[in-house]
């Protein structure tokens, strides 16, 4: 039954199926890139510590340990281009009742192709509990049409 609603559709349209399953594809890569933005609100002005940024030498490794997830305690804000670099601002809050120090790890990827570019780490050091921290990740220079996603996140 699928697979003539398929035929059906690419007939209608002059289209392949191919191309079909091509922009569909796109369409759910956006919508989740979309959903991803769109899920970063705050009712408290976060708070900035210190923090530093690294950059990943291509080829090597990010280390990362399950048990330290701290991806949902990461909200992504807007990825722009600024001068010649592009930035993905965002927010970690921590959940605990003692101080945390979180890494996140950010990878600037090619559109269309989602080739990473670059990788970037930010180290969010000593927030305090139940406190938001805004940080910000810089990378991807000299590049065009280039989106910023959120790799890992873990606390150190």
């Amino acid at each position: 039954m699928r697979r003539a609603k398929c035929r059906a559709s690419a007939e209608e349209g002059g289209r392949s199926r191919r191309g079909l399953r091509g922009r569909w594809r796109a369409a759910c890569l956006i919508a989740g890139c979309a959903m991803a933005v769109a899920g970063c609100s705050s009712s408290q002005a976060p708070k900035t510590t210190t923090k530093n940024t690294v950059v990943v030498t291509p080829g090597s490794s990010v280390p990362y340990n399950v048990a330290d997830n701290a991806r949902d305690d990461v909200k992504v804000g807007s990825c722009s281009r600024i001068a010649d670099a592009w930035v993905l601002h965002g927010t970690v809050m921590n959940p605990t009742k003692s101080p945390a120090s979180f890494e996140i790890v950010v990878d600037y990827v090619s559109q269309p192709n989602s080739t990473v570019l670059a990788t970037t780490v930010v180290n969010v050091r000593a927030v305090a509990p139940g406190v938001t921290t805004a940080w910000s990740a810089t990378g991807a220079k000299g590049q065009s049409a280039v989106a910023c996603i959120v790799r890992q996140a873990q606390t150190t």
